[in-house]
């Protein structure tokens, strides 16, 4: 929901601003395809931060560096691997697997370089009833956007 409704408005300030006319450039798009994964991250982090927090009880500080990194590799990924399932034991199949096992290898040892990083985390403790008032807030924030959205 988080990504769909906050996606939404910030599209539309993309469109109110007249920034979409830079999108097929060489550079719009390059600017517009890692735009779009800031977006996405803030927006699920967004939607998610206190479910995080209640059950795991930290943030990642670093989460829009590794889904920088994560989000184009499972992009190359999943579709790889989804060939190399389709291919099966052919030659073109284990090409395929190896492929995809070099990319997971690269996305976990990422995200396992960026867990190093100092700092990589904050350790916070919240109970249920700040989750429940944090979408209750949401839900209102998520309303008053449709809202406002559909008077344009």
């Amino acid at each position: 929901t988080a990504i769909v409704i906050l996606g939404r408005e910030i599209s539309s300030i993309v469109r109110d601003w007249g920034l979409s006319r830079f999108r097929y450039s060489f550079w719009g798009r390059i600017v517009f395809y890692f735009g779009g994964i800031i977006m996405v991250s803030i927006a699920a982090q967004i939607g998610t931060l206190p479910v995080t927090m209640y059950y795991f009880g930290q943030i990642s500080n670093y989460f829009l560096l590794t889904n920088l990194i994560v989000l184009p590799l499972a992009s190359l990924l999943v579709p790889c691997g989804l060939i190399s399932i389709a291919m099966g034991g052919s030659s073109g199949g284990v090409l395929f697997s190896k492929l995809t096992h070099t990319l997971a290898h690269g996305m976990n040892a990422s995200v396992e370089w960026i867990e190093g990083l100092p700092g990589s985390t904050t350790q916070v403790s919240i109970g249920p009833g700040m989750v429940a008032i944090y979408y209750f807030f949401f839900i209102c924030l998520c309303l008053f956007l449709m809202k406002t959205s559909q008077n344009h």
